[in-house]
């Protein structure tokens, strides 16, 4: 079947002036799907739709795998595919200068010059594709949008996932500055935030379980460890961390969030708020980054509760007004040692 093109005139002149023109090949239709190719490539043998859907997933599964390991993949009939790396002009004066920062735009080898930035742009309109596509089969199913390094966090991927993962840094100690920048524009009952182990694969870090519970409840919470391999106070420490957390989970998520600490400007401790929306609740969250010493108290500041009213400290009994808490603060117990985390619930007196 012989291919269809047309002419195509580019928009940028030659250095005598002259737009020239190049050869084009033409598509029909829509974009073949992998269920239509699936479908007919068991019209030819005796595999199910299935079987060959199976079988395709699990080579581009193999491919993308051999690809990122730097090899080749050669099919005979169809191409041979590798993956490329071009600076694009962005070279360095010496040998031990060159790394990764150098590959800075991607390119495509089909469409022309002037059309090469819009390649990120047709890409993220072709993820939103698949999970549209996705989510119209399947009404039920939760997406979890996750690129590395909080790469899928835009207001487009909000319609379609409910949840986004932060950064593959699951530190408890740096997500403080991560989950605080992104909860600039994004609601943190979209924060998808886990505890990890510890040392942290990332850093190499050593947080308190507890700790690492507590930053992870801002977002979506959960685990990604082998708890066949951790300590059995560990163990008994994932159940009361659940329990905590299916206690804050509906403030957290319907709540309003106040930034109590900024841990850019402050490498000593974080804080931060929730407040239900009619005032009855509030949970403030603290972490101490660094112990400092002959400092036994350390007072914080609420904010967002109802004036003229009283707030009671569900661990202690104690009663505050909430100008109290708001104005002078109130005192988080001396914590001995770095890494370290507190938790105060309030609840409003009638």
């Amino acid at each position: 079947m012989p291919l269809l093109y047309y002419a195509r005139q580019s928009q940028l002149k030659t250095k005598d002036g002259v737009k020239q023109w190049h050869l084009t090949l033409k598509k029909i239709g829509r974009a073949v799907s992998l269920q239509q190719l699936g479908e007919m490539v068991a019209e030819k043998c005796s595999a199910t739709p299935g079987d060959v859907h199976n079988v395709i997933r699990n080579l581009m599964s193999v491919m993308r795998m051999q690809l990122l390991n730097s090899r080749t993949v050669r099919l005979d009939g169809l191409g041979t595919f590798t993956v490329i790396a071009r600076t694009r002009g962005k070279g360095v004066d010496h040998e031990k200068d060159v790394n990764p920062n150098q590959v800075c735009e991607v390119g495509n080898e089909v469409l022309p010059p002037e059309r090469q930035r819009e390649i990120w742009h047709r890409y993220v309109l072709g993820v939103y594709e698949i999970q549209e596509r996705l989510l119209t089969d399947f009404p039920d199913l939760l997406l979890e949008n996750c690129a590395g390094g909080g790469s899928r966090f835009d207001a487009g991927m909000l319609y379609y996932s409910p949840q986004i993962w932060c950064s593959d840094d699951t530190d408890a100690i740096e997500r403080l500055k991560i989950q605080y920048g992104t909860s600039m524009c994004y609601p943190c009952s979209c924060f998808g935030a886990h505890v990890s182990d510890s040392p942290n694969h990332c850093v190499g870090r050593i947080t308190p379980f507890e700790t690492r519970g507590r930053v992870a409840m801002v977002g979506t919470f959960g685990y990604e460890l082998d708890i066949t391999k951790i300590s059995d106070d560990d163990k008994w420490n994932i159940r009361k961390q659940i329990e905590e957390f299916n206690k804050y989970n509906p403030l957290v998520r319907t709540g309003d969030h106040y930034r109590i600490g900024n841990p850019f400007d402050n490498d000593r401790f974080d804080a931060w708020e929730f407040v239900a929306k009619d005032k009855s609740e509030a949970l403030l969250e603290y972490v101490q980054v660094l112990k400092e010493p002959s400092v036994f108290l350390h007072r914080v500041r609420l904010a967002g509760l109802e004036k003229g009213c009283y707030y009671r400290h569900e661990e202690t009994g104690k009663v505050y007004s909430a100008e109290v808490l708001m104005n002078s603060g109130f005192d988080i117990p001396s914590l001995w040692g770095d890494f370290q985390s507190y938790i105060a619930h309030f609840i409003k007196e009638n």
